[in-house]
């Protein structure tokens, strides 16, 4: 529906540079929806014939699904910092954030498998950043920075939770939808305005549904990007936004 509603726009309306932007990525969500839709569940409460998970049976391998695209989303940020710090030749810092790749790949793996190799590694990547997340000469207040930044594991690991959010999204909406139609098919049996009420709660009730998936999904996803992603490597600029304003300065007058 967004993407042919979308597109429909785009074909028939003049609009300007910003609308054209909004309305094709707008196409884009709707195209996404529906592949995801198709994978997950379905479309407006009702199954679909092909899925990968059924959110609905098996919310916990869904949960895994959302934890799995947080860890690379969270592993992508810091690949994207160890390029800018080694393009800034701050080679000490970038090797401090490989320590912390090869920490949060190797720890689950060594928890879930118990293989020395990732063992190993884990420790290795913990000397890493003890040893090289500080530009300081003396060897304890280097390991000091480390320890304390060692501690942010547990902010890494947050971020990759944060991503839980898209399994309540994706349950919730999905049962709206399928309540929405549960009701409007028992309105449905009711003699003569069965039909009337059965329609009504079916257009209300899932433009409604829509309504909601369009805010969380921008809400949420904004969330995602700009806390979780974009802390990894985007640095404010040097200059700061300083308004006009008005400087007065004041005397103080004594007797």
């Amino acid at each position: 529906m967004l993407a042919l509603i979308s597109g429909y726009i785009l074909w028939k309306k003049k609009l300007t540079e910003t609308g054209k932007k909004f309305f094709t990525f707008l196409s884009y969500l709707g195209i996404a929806t529906f592949l995801v839709g198709a994978a997950l569940g379905g479309w407006w409460g009702k199954p679909a014939p092909l899925r990968v998970i059924d959110v609905m049976a098996s919310p916990f391998q869904f949960l895994l699904f959302c934890f799995a695209l947080g860890f690379i989303q969270v592993i992508t940020g810091i690949v994207m910092r160890i390029y800018i710090e080694v393009k800034n030749k701050n080679y000490q810092k970038a090797i401090s954030q490989l320590g912390w790749i090869g920490l949060l790949v190797s720890l689950p793996l060594y928890f879930g498998a118990k293989i020395i190799i990732f063992k190993t590694l884990s420790f290795v990547s913990v000397a890493g950043i003890l040893l090289f997340s500080s530009r300081s000469k003396n060897v304890f207040a280097r390991i000091g920075i480390g320890l304390y930044e060692l501690y942010g594991i547990t902010k890494y690991f947050s971020d990759v939770l944060s991503y839980s959010r898209l399994l309540a999204l994706g349950m919730a909406t999905g049962v709206i939808a399928m309540v929405i139609n549960l009701l409007a098919g028992l309105a449905f049996k009711i003699p003569v305005l069965g039909i009337v009420f059965a329609l009504g709660i079916l257009v209300g009730g899932h433009l409604f549904n829509l309504a909601i998936n369009l805010m969380t999904g921008f809400i949420h996803s904004a969330r995602l990007q700009f806390v979780e992603f974009f802390s990894k490597f985007f640095d404010l600029g040097k200059k700061y936004f300083e308004p006009l304003k008005i400087r007065t300065k004041y005397n103080h007058v004594t007797q």
